[in-house]
């Protein structure tokens, strides 16, 4: 909310009780599907925007990316539709919450978690089941960054010539060849459960 300048409605959004996504896009009857706008406005917007209706317009985008994210998580829960994406204000602030809570570990480039292992941790933690993370999966985020690689290999074709041919794409695989790297893994998938609230 402070990134949308919506600050001075955090206090009247706790008072509401509105302190998730969820509750904030189930505070008003209006449904996007065929309700009427000025439900939303009157039952939801206007309250929290109180004195200050220049903020209505950006509680409005702040409700149907609340609505977005509640529907989809609904949709996703009922057809099993597997884990959910995380979006880069998400990931942003969980990744700043978890270093802002680690006492004298400083977060180099190597502990630097990688976002596909927090989508991971985040996985186990909405459908409540566990399962092991492979240590080739703990990832930095800097290897994250350089993207897939394709392997080549050099195949004959039918007439017997020599070619070149991707093989497909590997994803990016933790270095854990050392003790060392092993340990940097080991507190990255650490980092990563915290992010994720799946164990501290």
């Amino acid at each position: 909310m402070i990134e949308l300048g919506l600050e001075d409605c955090i206090g009247t959004c706790k008072a509401k009780g509105l302190d998730t996504f969820a509750k904030l896009a189930f505070g008003s009857d209006y449904n996007p599907h065929g309700g009427d706008p000025k439900t939303l406005t009157e039952d939801l917007l206007k309250p929290l925007a109180g004195d200050s209706p220049g903020m209505i317009p950006m509680l409005r985008m702040l409700w149907w990316e609340a609505w977005g994210i509640a529907t989809a998580d609904m949709q996703r829960s009922a057809t099993g539709g597997g884990e959910r994406k995380l979006g880069a204000p998400e990931l942003k602030q969980r990744r700043e919450d978890t270093y802002k809570k680690v006492q004298g570990l400083t977060i180099t480039p190597e502990l630097d978690v990688s976002d596909q292992l927090v989508a991971e941790c985040v996985g186990i933690v909405d459908t409540n089941r566990m399962k092991h993370i492979p240590w080739e999966q703990c990832t930095a985020r800097s290897l994250e960054v350089t993207g897939v690689r394709k392997d080549t290999t050099w195949i004959s074709d039918a007439s017997g010539f020599l070619r070149c041919e991707s093989q497909g794409p590997t994803a990016p695989a933790a270095d854990t060849a050392t003790e060392y790297n092993l340990d940097m893994a080991f507190k990255r998938r650490g980092l990563a459960m915290e992010m994720a609230d799946l164990m501290s």
